[in-house]
């Protein structure tokens, strides 16, 4: 019955060619502690995951949530304690920012 605009109701659409972005760790993961430069060991300042700057990504594909919001499927690598993670994440599109040609930030 509903078939012919089946495609334009799709809550999961891919991106081909994925897009780069900018993810605004921050926004995801907000710090819960306030005092963290008194009571948070020199290790960890050092070799923690950084959640204070925005780290590239590709968004991969988008998908709706139930309730109308859309995510953005983000693939990016954190370092945390030296290593690498490649990660793929669902983030909310505040979250999210385009990367233009030239490598700075455009729009969403």
């Amino acid at each position: 019955m509903f078939e012919s605009g089946a495609a334009s109701y799709a809550a999961w659409r891919p991106v081909e060619p994925p897009v780069p972005v900018l993810v605004r760790l921050d926004l995801l993961f907000p710090p819960t502690r306030l005092t963290w430069g008194r009571d948070t060991a020199m290790w960890a300042r050092s070799r923690g995951l950084r959640l204070d700057r925005p780290v590239p990504g590709t968004v991969t594909a988008w998908a709706m949530t139930s309730v109308g919001d859309w995510l953005a499927v983000v693939t990016l690598t954190v370092v945390v304690d030296g290593r690498e993670l490649g990660l793929t994440q669902l983030v909310p599109v505040a979250a999210v920012e385009r990367v233009a040609a030239d490598g700075r930030p455009g729009r969403r």
